[in-house]
């Protein structure tokens, strides 16, 4: 159950994103989403890249997997802060 809050968390926020139009300094945002987004995304990611000219590069995984990657570059990044 937790893991499917967290991939819900990311993709609610990717969305929040594409609708407040915040703009990031990023040339390439890279996404990570579960499979179930894969048809939202790729309709909404065109439009996206054309409403604020950045590029995404999306990847599509299962849930677990998803949470999974999230989790090991999230704890890598805490290790780096913290070092």
């Amino acid at each position: 159950m937790k893991i499917r809050s967290l991939v819900a968390a990311a993709n609610i926020g990717f969305v929040f994103l594409l609708v407040l139009g915040i703009k990031a300094e990023a040339a390439e945002l890279k996404v990570l989403s579960a499979i179930g987004m894969q048809s939202v995304l790729e309709d909404l990611g065109p439009k996206f890249e054309r409403a604020t000219g950045h590029k995404l590069a999306i990847s599509f995984a299962t849930a677990g997997a998803a949470s999974e990657r999230i989790f090991i570059v999230f704890s890598s990044r805490m290790v780096d802060f913290l070092a």
